[in-house]
């Protein structure tokens, strides 16, 4: 706040209007007066600027308290500043409206309609369905203060309350239904292959997509070299994904570790998860008098983990795909008694057309292994040493359709 005076002269900015009024009444007016609750509350930020010769200033005063709903009243010489009797007679012209969701959460249905329309939005319970949808607007009233625009969601049934005025209300019923439409489904079938005895020139991802396309006549429409993923479009109505699975599952380096199907709606998470719970040690509460310590068990996924998360669109389905391999090593430093986690992960998204197919890729896991042979009373040098390396790589098919 920047506050100037000089006389009878003001010039107050970024000021709260109670302190304004208590400013210039003690400063410059001087007179008996009495601030009523309303404007001592008023924390609301003006600017005052006042010149002595702007007039006089109990009437520039006023006509400052008026602009904000407040009026100045003489009585036996003291000023009385409070809300003028007419400042809510628009407030009292509301009326409530009470909305019962059809596809959508009444939550998500406050948030996508506040900026629409005034008024509070608040979440809260003890409003039962009876008060709810009460005949007359004494039983929301008895719930929604009638002084100002609310909304109220009563969650034991998901219904959606507010009370306004009658353009605000208007606005809503049209609104409302425009935007408490179904959710798009997706059903997603999904083949996670571990594939092996590839060349180093020739990925089982890359491999993938050749025996996919190539063999099966299906031509490649959208490729992400950077993050491995390829979205396939049949060049004909009778290839079908049941064909080009037959293929991937009689070329022996495919070996296939799961094969998921669900449904999910538009904007959830689908988990694919091929693996095992490991235990893992937790945080170690004591307990009792003589505070005993307690480890707690934690379990964690470990094994090949698909997070998709699919949105459905009027011409497209995006896919936000996170692949993650991990397993659980022997820990040799720190924390000995809890295995250490190896993870690798990977994210990526891609759009695709209803009926097409995604695969993905980019994941390799690999193995090296020693082992020595020989006679114990024999020179060293007279062993068999024999190093091997097993690398795999996970590739992901995925189908996404419209349902």
């Amino acid at each position: 706040m920047v506050q100037h005076s000089k006389g009878n002269s003001f010039d107050l900015r970024f000021a709260a209007v109670s302190f304004v009024v208590d400013f210039v009444y003690e400063n410059a007016v001087k007179t008996p007066h009495v601030i009523g609750p309303d404007v001592l509350a008023d924390q609301r930020l003006v600017s005052f600027r006042y010149k002595a010769g702007d007039g006089e200033l109990r009437t520039f005063l006023a006509a400052f308290l008026d602009s904000l709903g407040y009026a100045v009243t003489v009585r036996d010489g003291v000023d009385f500043i409070a809300k003028k009797p007419d400042a809510d007679k628009s407030k009292e012209a509301r009326e409530p409206f009470v909305y019962v969701p059809r596809y959508r959460k009444a939550d998500y249905l406050m948030r996508m309609v506040q900026p629409l329309v005034g008024g509070r939005f608040t979440t809260q319970r003890g409003v039962s369905a009876p008060s709810v949808a009460g005949q007359g607007t004494g039983d929301i009233a008895s719930n929604v203060p009638p002084t100002s625009a609310a909304a109220v969601i009563d969650q034991s049934s998901d219904q959606l309350v507010y009370l306004g005025t009658a353009d605000e209300v208007a606005a809503l019923r049209k609104v409302l239904p425009m935007i408490d439409v179904a959710r798009g489904k997706v059903n997603l079938r999904a083949w996670v292959y571990e594939v092996s005895g590839t060349k180093s020139d020739q990925s089982g991802f890359s491999l993938a997509v050749k025996i996919l396309g190539v063999g099966l006549g299906i031509n490649n429409g959208f490729v992400d070299p950077a993050q491995s993923v390829v979205s396939l479009h049949a060049s004909s109505g009778s290839n079908t994904i049941d064909a080009a699975i037959q293929a991937l599952d009689a070329d022996s380096r495919f070996k296939v570790l799961t094969r998921p199907n669900v449904t999910v709606l538009s904007g959830e998470r689908a988990r694919l998860n091929v693996g095992q719970q490991v235990p893992t040690q937790g945080n170690v509460s004591f307990q009792g008098t003589s505070g005993t310590p307690v480890q707690s068990i934690v379990y964690q996924d470990a094994g090949v983990i698909f997070d998709v998360l699919p949105t459905v669109m009027r011409d497209a389905i995006d896919l936000t795909v996170d692949e993650e391999i991990s397993d659980f090593v022997r820990t040799t430093n720190g924390v000995n008694t809890s295995p250490t986690k190896n993870t690798r992960k990977l994210q990526t998204v891609t759009s695709m057309h209803d009926g097409d197919v995604a695969v993905i890729g980019g994941l390799i896991q690999s193995h090296d292994s020693s082992s020595t042979s020989g006679l114990s009373f024999l020179p060293r040098w007279t062993n068999g040493h024999n190093n091997s390396q097993d690398q795999t790589e996970i590739v992901l098919v995925l189908e996404a359709r419209k349902i």
